[in-house]
């Protein structure tokens, strides 16, 4: 798809580090960094949504990601001419140890939500409960946390226990998009993209609202005080205040003494020839 994309390590727990060109990338700086949160059950997709828009590529077999994990990619050029890093939390409600006794990160050992952008949900049309988990994820997400439900597996649609109407009607009703994917051939993902850009923008669009607030306060106080300083111009007033800032400047710095003229150098220094010489006889 022509986007770069790499596995990071932005101060989450299971991330890994970018790799060399993203990293020289990013070192000259980054305009925006964003934090996509893709939740839903296990199954659902999550890791392969990610790995589609990383690599375009689709894995055949399921492999369960055993804890949070974070990968990043900078936002398409096409979409800003800013450079706009977004982080992909592949969200694990319940982390699988590695080892006896291990705690390895998800849902229940760190804040997700702190510092996300937007939330993509998933959900399995075949599989009632995980359209109950989505639900209950948006349901219970913070409402400054624009969200998209994603009904996968668009490809395997006979026989789903989800019809499509049902999720349609409850999305609007939650105020919340409903978005088809199929990840087997990359359907959804242009919408999807068109959803993160508008994630960026909206971003984008409340900081220059606050920039132009803050100009126009500026704008305002600088008129007033324009407006004021006309009205209390006083020539004679204005020449007294510089004399008397000239006066202190000779106080407080005296002229420097007057150095003598070269004639009067020469003056003060005997010549050779003036000098008076002694002779052994003397």
């Amino acid at each position: 798809m022509g986007n770069e994309v790499s596995q990071t390590t932005p101060s989450a727990p299971g991330a890994q580090a970018l790799d060399a060109r993203l990293q020289k990338k990013f070192r000259r700086g980054i305009d925006l960094n964003l934090k996509i949160l893709v939740r839903g059950e296990r199954k659902t997709g999550k890791s392969q949504l990610i790995r589609s828009i990383q690599t375009s590529t689709f894995h055949n077999t399921y492999t369960p990601t055993p804890a949070l994990t974070v990968q990043s990619f900078q936002l398409p050029e096409a979409a800003t001419d800013e450079v706009v890093k977004v982080d992909f939390w592949d969200v694990v409600d319940e982390a699988i140890p590695q080892k006896k006794g291990e705690k390895a990160a998800d849902a229940s050992t760190c804040n997700v939500y702190q510092g996300a952008h937007a939330l993509i949900v998933l959900y399995d049309p075949r599989e009632p409960l995980s359209f109950i988990t989505a639900k209950d994820i948006i349901y219970n997400r913070p409402d400054h946390v624009p969200a998209v439900l994603c009904r996968n597996f668009t490809d395997c649609d006979s026989g789903n226990a989800v019809k499509t109407e049902e999720a349609v009607a409850w999305c609007a009703e939650a105020g919340v998009p409903l978005l088809q994917l199929s990840l087997r051939n990359a359907f959804g993902l242009r919408e999807l993209f068109h959803f993160i850009n508008s994630i960026y923008l909206d971003h984008r669009c409340r900081s220059l609202e606050l920039s132009l607030a803050l100009a126009r306060e500026k704008k305002q106080r600088a008129e007033t005080e324009f407006s004021s300083s006309c009205k209390e111009q006083n020539y004679e007033a204005f020449l007294s205040r510089l004399a008397a800032k000239q006066k202190r400047s000779t106080l407080q710095d005296p002229a420097p003494p007057p150095q003598p003229n070269e004639q009067q150098q020469q003056q003060r220094v005997p010549s050779i020839a003036q000098t008076p010489s002694t002779s052994p006889s003397d």
